[in-house]
């Protein structure tokens, strides 16, 4: 996932006019888990600083017009800011106390970024920006913006102004969000933003996300089986607009992360559901890779790294017994045991013929002991076909092949009504 640059330069103008969104995404990014979001401040006619440092001050203090206590009392400065940190979901106050830690250094150095700080970032020479980030900028975008953008390709999100005329779709899509009287609403610019920045342009996440946000529409109902922190729940939320998303995560530190996570950024739409698909109901022993918790599942697994593991119960319930509603899309991605749980949601596929995307690879489905001919033959007799995340319709015995080789992992199958259209998307991605 690329990242978000939240430009706080009105924040740090003690003369600026300062928008209440600007200072609800820098309440949302100071809280945010690390790397999702970082602070920069655009300067006419010099290019960028980074300013991550400063910006923990503009946003604790932010913070602090949002609780009934002053802003920066003269002494006792740690006691006041765990007191705003405490105020925060639990998951999240571990980032906000190392973001805060960075503070107690400006605060001591008189408000001076702590040594180490990257000054100013001269326009013509670089920037920090990678290509596939997110400028969130409040305001009409100025020269050293526009100028940096033409030549790195980096996203603007332009807050309360006007989107770059050559704008990607994604950018045309995230600036949309974020028109008209919605601009007062910083979480909507949060979550939009990190939609966004979810959207690069290489991996296969990426080519996922280009797949559902090109399918759904506002309304549909769509379900992310193997949700962990939400890196896709989120960009359906968005997609569905006034519909809705089922997300399922079973393991209970991972999912009380997305919720917290949920709440943080005001999604409305999203319910989680801590709890095992398969192929029948019950409790189970839920393996936990601890240094590799996207890898957790069901069975111990051939994993990309060595991890501790942890053993904790779950529930396990199927998909056809939850009576949910009818989804347009389908995620699923159980490290190995997307099968058992194509079992169980048979009916549900039947019933509402929904697109589903699937992982699907020998090093996490061996341990189940499945065969790539029985899956194959399941979407067979539903009348689906399956195609590579690249858009090429598979057959038997190369689907089979596929799963082997394992040089991807990312598939789709969706009714045979369908496969001309999702195919074209699939295939329309860089």
């Amino acid at each position: 996932m690329a990242k978000v640059w939240l430009d706080v330069g009105g924040l740090l103008d003690p003369a600026g006019a300062v928008a209440a969104a600007q200072v609800d995404c820098a309440r949302i990014a100071l809280a945010s888990e690390p790397g999702h979001f970082a602070f920069c401040a655009a300067e006419a006619g010099r290019g960028f600083r980074d300013v991550e440092a400063q910006a923990v001050q503009a946003a604790l203090e932010s913070l602090g017009q949002r609780v009934p206590v002053a802003a920066r009392p003269p002494q006792g400065w740690r006691r006041h800011a765990k007191q705003l940190i405490g105020r925060l979901p639990e998951p999240m106050q571990a980032p906000a106390m190392a973001f805060g830690r960075a503070g107690v250094r400006l605060f001591q150095d008189g408000g001076q970024a702590p040594s180490g700080a990257a000054g100013v970032v001269p326009g013509d020479l670089r920037a920090p920006f990678g290509a596939s980030d997110v400028l969130v900028s409040f305001g009409e975008a100025d020269e050293a913006v526009r100028a940096l953008r033409a030549r790195l390709r980096f996203q603007v999100l332009q807050v309360g102004g006007t989107a770059p005329s050559d704008a990607s779709p994604m950018e045309r899509w995230a600036n949309a969000q974020v028109s008209g009287t919605r601009q007062a609403d910083g979480a909507l610019v949060a979550r939009t933003a990190l939609v966004a920045a979810s959207q690069g342009r290489t991996g296969f996440e990426d080519r996922l996300q280009h797949l559902y946000m090109s399918l759904l529409e506002d309304g549909d109902f769509c379900i992310d089986i193997g949700a962990h922190t939400g890196r896709h729940a989120l960009p359906m939320s968005c997609a569905v607009g006034s519909g809705s998303v089922a997300a399922f995560e079973p393991n209970p530190p991972i999912a009380q992360r997305l919720r917290a996570r949920l709440e943080l950024l005001a999604v409305p739409n999203v319910k989680v559901h801590e709890l095992a698909l398969s192929d029948e109901s019950g409790t189970a022993e839920f393996v936990v890779a601890v240094d590799r918790p996207e890898e957790s599942g069901l069975k111990e697994r051939v994993y990309n790294g060595p991890t501790r593991q942890e053993k904790v119960a779950v529930r396990l319930a199927q998909l056809d017994s939850l009576a949910l509603g009818d989804p347009r899309f389908i995620k699923l991605d159980t490290e190995g045991a997307e099968y058992k749980v194509m079992l169980g949601m048979r009916n549900t596929v039947v019933r509402s013929r929904p697109v589903i995307a699937f992982e699907f690879g020998e090093q996490s489905y061996s341990a189940y002991g499945v065969d790539p001919n029985d899956v194959f033959a399941y979407f067979g007799s539903l009348g689906y076909d399956v195609f590579s995340i690249h858009g090429e319709r598979l057959e038997q015995a190369a689907f089979a092949k596929a799963s082997h080789v394992q040089s991807y992992w990312d598939y789709v199958a969706c009714d045979r009504a369908q496969s001309s259209s999702v195919s074209a998307i699939l295939k329309s991605f860089g």
